[in-house]
């Protein structure tokens, strides 16, 4: 497997493919398997269950993110794993989102404007020619996947807003009992502002959810207002107790996209998996890790 371009994490806010896609290539010893060339996307990741399935030995972690490729290995022409493939500059803030032949790119930066492109990369390789407006459910679609991805793989708390079928333009207000560290909407959003204890989001014609990820404590309310204004108006004004937020479960966002009501829901994202006191680790690493929520 080849590196990445050495400009990942160290010029602009990017994740085009001639940065993030690198070639793999896989040869069983044991000489098993038939040659050939697969075009689907995968992630780094998959390497470590391909490996221990590939070595004969089980994989423990029924819930494991990561998935084999083995049957890749075996057979070329093995049906494609049908999941997204999420790519993330930490520093840059910046996520994108392949799944298939299109490709969504999210500019989140804390406490600015949200931009979201989409790119086709089967009739244009070169991503030069943004194309979400003529195709705005294949973005929203590639957005909830971004979105289900960040809440299952990111420590924090996230808020999701679906007003329900229907057009408009869309506010969100967000009130905390206690103050807000950070918040910053993720995408379907075109401004954010927060002080300590109000956030506020208005989203473009097109949206149909709104997430946003909030730093704050978790034993507060938060009181929160959502309205869509134009072709289908509606309202809620909800208030989430502590006890109201819930540990996301896979495809939580789907379910939440498909309710007929306007819904809001708050989310509890990954739990901590690493511990501070991991000293060995060199400082960017640990930067890093923080800013995923892995550790404090």
């Amino acid at each position: 497997m080849w590196e990445h371009a050495d400009t990942f994490g160290h010029g602009g806010p990017w994740l085009y493919d001639t940065l993030t896609r690198v070639p793999l290539i896989v040869k069983d010893i044991a000489g098993r398997g038939q040659p050939g060339r697969v075009a689907h996307a995968v992630q780094s990741y998959d390497l470590m269950p391909t490996l221990i399935e590939l070595a004969g030995l089980e994989i423990s972690d029924p819930d494991l993110n990561a998935r084999s490729l083995q049957p890749w290995v075996e057979l070329p022409s093995s049906a494609a794993l049908e999941r997204p493939c999420v790519s993330e500059n930490v520093k840059q803030h910046v996520t994108s989102v392949v799944q298939g032949d299109w490709k969504l790119i999210v500019n989140h930066p804390p406490e600015r404007r949200v931009t979201t492109r989409l790119f086709s990369l089967n009739e244009a390789p070169n991503e030069q020619r943004d194309i979400k407006a003529r195709h705005p459910a294949r973005a929203a679609t590639l957005g909830r996947a971004m979105a289900d991805w960040i809440v299952q793989n990111r420590r924090g708390l996230f808020l999701a807003y679906a007003p329900g079928p229907g057009a408009g333009s869309m506010e969100l207000t967000v009130r905390s009992d206690s103050p807000m560290r950070r918040a910053r909407a993720w995408f379907g959003g075109t401004g954010v502002t927060q002080d300590s204890r109000l956030l506020q989001t208005v989203t473009g014609e097109h949206a149909r959810l709104v997430f946003v990820e909030i730093d704050r404590p978790e034993d507060a309310a938060l009181t929160v207002a959502a309205a869509r204004r134009g072709e289908s108006e509606s309202w809620i004004e909800t208030t989430v107790e502590p006890d109201a937020i819930a540990q996301y479960e896979s495809d939580d966002i789907e379910r939440l996209f498909a309710s007929e009501e306007p819904t809001v829901r708050v989310f509890r994202g990954a739990p901590p998996v690493l511990k501070e006191e991991t000293k060995q680790m060199n400082a960017q690493r640990l930067e890093a890790l923080r800013a995923l929520g892995y550790i404090q």
